[in-house]
């Protein structure tokens, strides 16, 4: 036992004495009272009432403690007598002591208070005042009895102060129990102080402002700016003049909520608003004093601590991270809390302090009366490619990672990526010494890890050139107007034509050049079998392009468009009154395309913006696209009828053969026009490659 300990034990040994609940606390005063009694030297040494006294402590610990009545040997008054010289308060180390008088100070604790908290980290320091209370728990009926005994301070005053509401659960220094329970108080007791506390009180602090930033720590920054958010939009600028209108005119409780897949930068976005809005902001309750994550009673705990702390000062905010450990209705194991903490988070939440950025992944586990009293909640999604685009030459020259012309656009368009990613690829790409090549594995590999598909998700074909669409609408300065800051985005287009002339990659690359994440649905991922599913299937994609603020691509449109007449039945007419209805409703661009424009209902026709068709390649674009993909101008003339499409498998199919000369192409593309479209006459046919050479 050291000094510390010997001071404190027998502090409250004798205030147990003087209380009323010596009789009921005799056994753990037989376990510790010894230690006080004895002397170096032996029984000799004590005069005869200590001497008498230690005897029956001995002879209790022998026997069991006799009966309750003052005639028992264990009297109170040769324990008063034995530890008169333990009458003043033990004082923790001086750091401690300093500590504790910048705490009281800071959250108005007065002497009671004090106590308490003093009691709570003796125990949370010592072994033996922590058994201690524990002994006294399990002969006492409530936790505010223990403490009135060690104190000397009446029950009813501790329950008092031990109250919600009071200050010291207020403070979020101490978190008590609701119920009794024989565990008291330490580390691992419902009598808890944050571990951050615990090590925060042993460092020298020479102000409460030091003491204020060894609980908190430092303000957060971030290395992204505004435009690096651009995609969120108008919310964004709404978010920032909340916080601009309550820096100015103070409004009761501010909470802003930031949720979206992991990774795509909520925490980032949220300092950049700080920053924007000339807010300090301060990160609360990421991990406990080792480092490891709080618990939810922990974090409650310091977000509590940090009002106190810091609510008075202007220009300040608070970010809680993971917020669905705070605010989500399951606790461990995926067990839902109790409902007794739903009044609490609702007071929280409710209560004015520094503006609070709450982050997450998911809402789908916050109760909806805590959703209500977000001000203003925002779903942050990947940035679009331009802006991925500078996120990967960021990243690149922090990590020093050479990526060479034109990759961080490649990179950008073939991974729908959010800024985590990104910089994590990158920081792979620097430890192997690698380039780009580097980043799109590890990319690769960290999409696969995380769920997602192993081939790239690419947002549209770089290899595409609105040169080669035959269309009586000029698609380039289409795109180019649709484009343009300001255009409406309540528009929708009809692509029609032959397979593989570009109607799909045209899509695509409009969705590009828009910078809209692409939402793409065939027929059969809509078609069910099922009466009713199919309708739903049509509205969940509707509802989930605007939830991603994605452009719709419905491939096969005329499966779900088909004309409406008696021969159907009238599932299929259902089917398409759905899709009429949220053509009409949809706030977003969107596109069909189909190779039957015949087939599609009249009424659907009508509510296409854009009827864009799609030709065959004329003999010009033919012979351009040949030269384009191939290197070389067409040997021959080039057949009727070719699409783009014929150009890519004939591409595909040389990178097996690279022998392969110009004529060998043009016979390729010659049996791709006959396998889609095969003649009709009936004869022998010249090979294109044997007229070409006889000529």
């Amino acid at each position: 036992m050291n000094q510390f300990e010997r001071a404190a034990a027998g502090h409250y040994l004798r205030n147990i004495a003087n209380g009323p609940y010596f009789h009921a606390l005799k056994p753990m005063i037989a376990e510790y009272a010894t230690q006080f009694i004895e002397g170096d030297d032996g029984d000799c040494d004590l005069q005869p009432p200590r001497r008498r006294f230690l005897r029956s402590i001995r002879q209790a610990k022998l026997e069991g403690v006799g009966d309750e009545s003052e005639d028992a040997p264990l009297t109170r008054k040769a324990l008063r007598s034995s530890l008169r010289q333990f009458a003043k308060a033990p004082q923790l180390q001086e750091n401690f002591e300093r500590n504790l008088v910048f705490l009281g100070d800071q959250f108005a604790l007065d002497k009671a208070d004090r106590e308490i908290l003093r009691l709570i980290f003796a125990a949370g320091y010592s072994p033996i005042i922590d058994d201690m209370a524990d002994q006294a728990a399990k002969s006492l009926r409530g936790l505010s009895a223990v403490v009135s005994a060690f104190l000397e301070m009446k029950t009813d005053e501790v329950e008092r102060r031990m109250a919600p509401g009071a200050a010291l659960n207020e403070s979020g220094l101490v978190s008590f129990p609701e119920h009794a329970s024989p565990v008291f108080l330490g580390n691992n007791g419902l009598i808890t102080i944050p571990q951050t506390l615990h090590r925060v009180m042993q460092m020298t602090c020479r102000s409460p402002e030091e003491l204020t930033r060894a609980i908190l720590g430092q303000p957060c920054f971030s290395r992204l700016d505004r435009d690096d958010f651009s995609h969120v939009g108008k919310p964004l600028d709404l978010a920032r003049a909340i916080l601009d209108g309550a820096r100015s005119a103070p409004a009761g409780a501010i909470n802003l909520l930031l949720y979206g897949e992991p990774g795509t930068g909520k925490t980032e976005l949220a300092k950049v608003l700080a920053r924007e809005t000339g807010h300090e902001i301060w990160s609360i309750a990421e991990t406990d004093s080792e480092g490891f994550e709080p618990s939810r009673h922990e974090r409650l705990g310091v977000i509590r601590m940090a009002r106190r702390l810091l609510g008075g000062r202007s220009g300040v905010m608070f970010l809680i991270d993971e917020a669905d450990d705070v605010l989500g209705r399951s606790g461990s194991f995926g067990m839902r809390r109790s409902e007794g903490s739903k009044v609490y988070i609702n007071r929280l939440l409710e209560t004015a302090a520094p503006p609070t950025i709450w982050v997450c992944n998911s809402v789908e586990e916050f109760d909806p009366a805590y959703l209500r009293r977000m001000s203003l909640a925002i779903r942050v999604q990947s940035p679009p490619r331009r802006i991925r685009e500078r996120m990967w030459l960021a990243a690149a020259a922090e990590s020093l990672v050479d990526l060479g012309e034109g990759a961080a656009a490649r990179l950008a368009r073939t991974w729908a990526a959010s800024p985590a990613l990104i910089t994590t690829a990158t920081r792979a790409a620097a430890l192997s010494g690698g380039g780009a090549e580097a980043c799109h594995l590890a990319m690769e590999g960290l999409v696969r890890a995380m769920g997602g598909s192993a081939e790239t998700t690419t947002c549209g074909d770089e290899r595409f050139d609105p040169r080669f669409i035959n269309s009586r609408t000029d698609v380039a300065a289409l795109t180019d107007r649709l484009a343009q800051p300001g255009a409406g985005r309540n528009w929708s287009a009809l692509l029609s034509g032959p397979p593989g002339t570009g109607k799909s990659q045209y899509a695509r690359y409009l969705a590009d050049h828009l910078d809209m994440p692409v939402l793409q649905k065939r027929a059969s991922d809509l078609i069910s079998k099922w009466l009713g599913e199919s309708e739903k299937q049509i509205a969940q994609a509707f509802e989930e392009a605007v939830a991603e603020s994605a452009l719709l691509i419905f491939d096969e449109a005329d499966s779900l468009l088909a004309a409406r007449n008696s021969e159907h039945p009238p599932w299929q007419i259902s089917q398409v009154n759905e899709m009429l209805t949220w053509m009409e409703s949809h706030p977003l661009p969107f596109v069909c395309t189909t190779n039957f424009l015949s087939s599609l209902d009249p009424a659907s026709l009508r509510r296409f913006t854009f009827k864009l068709d799609f030709g065959f390649l004329d003999q010009t674009q033919a012979e351009a696209l040949f030269l384009y993909r191939f290197g070389a101008k067409a040997p021959t003339p080039l057949p009727d009828r070719l699409t783009p499409g014929d150009f890519a498998v004939v591409e595909k199919r040389r990178r097996f053969e690279p022998g392969a000369t110009c004529l060998d192409l043009v016979t390729w593309l010659d049996e791709e026009v006959a396998v889609r479209s095969p003649a009709k006459a009936i004869g022998f046919a010249v090979p294109r490659t044997l007229t070409a050479k006889a000529a």
